[in-house]
């Protein structure tokens, strides 16, 4: 059943030009053709073994 819902996932993902071995561009959507109101960027960082993340809420203008 596991293997069906992968195989499902990995269906959906192709139809929208998208792979598994790109996982970034499976995270990252791009909102330039949308009706985005609101956009979070995350900041990672990893520094001498700590990992930090950063958040960042910016509002679109229309």
């Amino acid at each position: 059943m596991i293997k069906a819902i992968r195989e499902i996932g990995e269906y959906a993902l192709k139809r929208n030009g998208k792979s598994v071995e790109n996982p970034l561009e499976i995270l990252v959507d791009n909102p330039a053709n949308r009706q985005t109101k609101n956009i979070l960027f995350i900041k990672f960082k990893s520094e001498g073994g700590n990992f930090n993340m950063n958040f960042n809420l910016k509002k679109i203008k229309n």
